[in-house]
């Protein structure tokens, strides 16, 4: 499978400085380019997400967790979270579980700038126990479970996860995760061989630095810390496809990829992220693909992506995994052409 032409139409197309691709099919690699020449480490921001869940449904094995306990159960103060409504606070309806901090459905947001997050950042308190603990006094913008945003809800699963085990989540992901399928270029660090990142602002590609979803030096991201490879996430991708059991069962990865929204929360999903159009849904913390209107992939593939282009697609039903890579902040058109694009392009390619 040749797939640097179109790579290198994309870049001239979109003004992508540079992009990678990784294929698996059965564990078999059957295509693997960059535009450099090699592949250096990547801030992957929410393709982060994808290990955030596997962490999530390995703890629901373990008996940790379930997905329909109260959120509070494992951090208190939870209990306390309030719903902003026509401009007054008043108690939830329902209380929050980790079905909805994994649905998107918790009603958080992905405010990094708000006040509480900003005093306890201000104040020094950058470890994710603080920073999840000051979360929780900003106002919920709905029910919990009667609305779909896209928030920091991964984050606090994380968090949640770390409580549960008694392990950071760093070390949780390592160990259970990371080190089982040999990814010995990830983590939650920065390593030597960083890429250039780029943001395009006002039509033009400026530098970009850093990563402002990690709060601080002994914060860990679960919706967007992980820093990578694109041939040692493609193994997580291939993993999950090929429902390997040293990582989860398969009724976990079937669950991982079950639509979680009602028809009136999948428009909403709908209305915010253009790529979805009518074939996606979102499941726990992946889109899930339900209906094949405008794309190639087979029903049941799902994955997520990032802010800076990243893009990772898993299908069990043909064992094949994608792993993309451009960072490229801000890009309009990566959710809505370039992903589908490459999408297709692999599955005329099969």
């Amino acid at each position: 499978m040749k797939l640097d032409g179109l790579l290198a139409s994309i870049r001239s197309e979109f003004g992508i400085v540079e992009n990678e691709i990784v294929v698996y099919r059965s564990h078999e690699c059957l295509c693997q380019h960059s535009s450099l020449g090699f592949f250096p480490h990547h801030f992957i921001y929410s393709a982060s997400k994808l290990t955030t869940m596997t962490a999530m449904m390995q703890a629901c094995e373990m008996g940790l967790i379930g997905l329909d306990d109260p959120v509070s159960r494992y951090l208190e103060e939870y209990d306390d979270v309030l719903v902003l409504e026509a401009g007054h606070l008043r108690p939830p309806k329902n209380p929050m579980t980790i079905r909805h901090l994994a649905s998107m459905q918790a009603g958080l947001s992905y405010d990094v700038r708000s006040k509480s997050l900003l005093d306890c950042i201000k104040a020094g308190h950058t470890d994710t126990r603080s920073i999840i603990r000051a979360l929780a006094r900003e106002p919920l913008h709905f029910d919990p479970g009667m609305g779909y945003e896209y928030s920091l809800a991964h984050d606090v699963i994380a968090c949640i996860i770390e409580v549960a085990s008694g392990i950071p989540f760093d070390q949780f992901c390592q160990s259970r995760i990371f080190d089982r399928l040999s990814m010995n270029s990830t983590g939650f660090k920065t390593y030597d061989d960083m890429a250039q990142q780029y943001q395009m602002v006002d039509g033009m590609i400026e530098r970009l630095e850093g990563n402002e979803f990690i709060f601080g030096p002994d914060y860990i991201s679960g919706g967007a810390g992980v820093v990578t490879t694109s041939l040692d996430y493609i193994k997580l991708a291939d993993a999950l496809s090929c429902k390997d059991p040293q990582i989860l069962k398969a009724s976990s990865i079937d669950a991982m990829r079950t639509n979680q929204l009602s028809p009136e929360t999948r428009r909403i999903y709908q209305s915010k992220h253009t790529e979805a159009r009518k074939d996606y849904s979102y499941a726990l913390g992946v889109r899930t693909h339900v209906a094949r209107t405008n794309s190639l992939s087979s029903i049941g593939e799902f994955g997520w992506d990032g802010a800076a282009g990243a893009y990772v697609l898993c299908d069990p039903e043909l064992e094949l995994s994608i792993y993309y890579s451009e960072d490229l902040r801000f890009c309009p058109s990566n959710g809505s052409v370039i992903h589908p694009m490459i999408r297709d392009a692999v599955y005329r390619s099969l």
